[in-house]
C-alpha cells in the first residue's frame, strides 16, 4: 500500500489546472508495455461532449491563475484553501484500497465557490480511477473546503490529483467495452436519480468478476450520490470476459435516454 507521505508528496507536486488552460501535468510517468491506458482529456473518446469553455483572459498564461464565468480565485487562494485537507485526501486513498493495489488513476475535481468563499457545489469532471467509494470519499472531503472570496462573484475551477496502484492493468479496447456492457446497462435502470450523461471506469478480475466502479460527468452533467452507489454496486454482480490472470480496466459511457427502448424527451 502506498503511504501517506508518498501520497501527499504526490499531491503537493500536482499544478492546479484551470478550466481551458493545460490539460496535462508537465511531467508525466512512462507507460509499461502492456499498459494501454488513456490520459485525462483523451479519454475514454474524443468525441465524447465537452463542458463550456470558460473565460481565462485574467490569467497570467500560465495555466495556475483560475478564472470562473463571474470571477476568479489565484493560484494561491486555492491552495490555501486546499492545504488543510490534503491529508484527508491521501487518506480517502490510503484507508479504501486495502489488498486493491490495481486501484489507480487520474480524477479531476471541478468546483463552483460562491462569492462567500463557501463551495456551492463539485463533482468528478473527469476520473479514470474507477473506485466510486474513494470518489465519494473526495467529494466529501472537497465538499468542506473553504476559499477566499472570489474576485468579481461565483468562481469555477479544476483540482486534479492521480494516485498510482502497484499492479499493472490491461485497457480493454473501447469497442470491446462497449460490446461487454451492451445487455448489461438497462439493469442500472433502478438505480435513480439517473444521471443524464456519464463515465463509468472498472476493472475486472478473475472470472470476469467486476471488482471496482467509479464515475464521472466530464459534460458537466450532474452524478448524484445515491446513483452512484446505487450503480457501484449493481455492477459488482456483473460477469464480463475472463481477463486471464490480468485485471482488466475498462471505460464506457452510460446515457440512459440513448439505450434501446429508451424514450427520448
Amino acid at each position: 500500500m502506498k503511504s501517506i507521505s508518498s501520497v501527499l508528496a504526490l499531491l503537493l507536486s500536482l499544478p492546479l489546472v484551470a478550466c481551458g488552460g493545460a490539460d496535462k501535468p508537465a511531467t508525466q510517468e512512462p507507460r509499461a508495455a502492456d499498459d494501454n491506458r488513456m490520459e485525462l482529456g483523451d479519454r475514454p473518446t474524443d468525441h465524447r461532449p465537452t463542458g463550456p469553455k470558460l473565460d481565462d483572459d485574467e490569467g497570467d498564461g500560465s495555466g495556475l491563475a483560475v478564472a470562473g464565468l463571474r470571477g476568479h480565485l489565484d493560484e494561491y487562494d486555492i491552495r490555501h484553501g486546499l492545504d488543510p485537507h490534503r491529508r484527508e485526501l491521501s487518506t480517502c486513498y490510503t484507508s479504501r484500497i486495502k489488498r486493491r493495489n490495481y486501484i489507480g488513476g487520474k480524477i479531476r475535481l471541478h468546483f463552483v465557490v460562491n462569492p462567500d468563499g463557501t463551495v456551492k457545489a463539485v463533482n468528478v469532471g473527469e476520473s479514470d480511477l474507477g473506485a466510486w467509494e474513494i470518489e465519494a470519499c473526495l467529494l466529501g472531503v472537497a465538499r468542506a473546503m473553504t476559499f477566499a472570496r472570489p474576485h468579481g462573484g461565483e468562481a469555477v475551477f479544476d483540482i486534479p490529483l492521480e494516485f498510482s496502484g502497484k499492479r499493472a492493468v490491461t485497457w480493454w479496447e473501447e469497442d470491446k467495452a462497449d460490446q461487454e456492457v451492451a445487455t448489461k446497462l438497462t439493469e442500472l435502470s433502478t438505480c435513480q436519480p439517473a444521471p443524464a450523461d456519464a463515465w463509468v471506469t472498472l476493472y475486472v478480475g478473475t472470472r470476469g468478476k467486476v471488482l471496482s466502479a467509479g464515475f464521472s460527468a466530464p459534460s458537466g452533467a450532474a452524478i448524484s450520490d445515491d446513483w452512484a452507489t446505487c450503480a457501484a454496486q449493481a455492477m459488482k454482480a456483473w460477469k464480463l470476459s475472463d481477463p486471464k490472470g490480468k485485471i482488466a480496466k475498462v471505460s464506457f459511457r452510460y446515457a440512459p435516454d440513448s439505450l434501446p427502448g429508451s424514450v427520448e424527451q
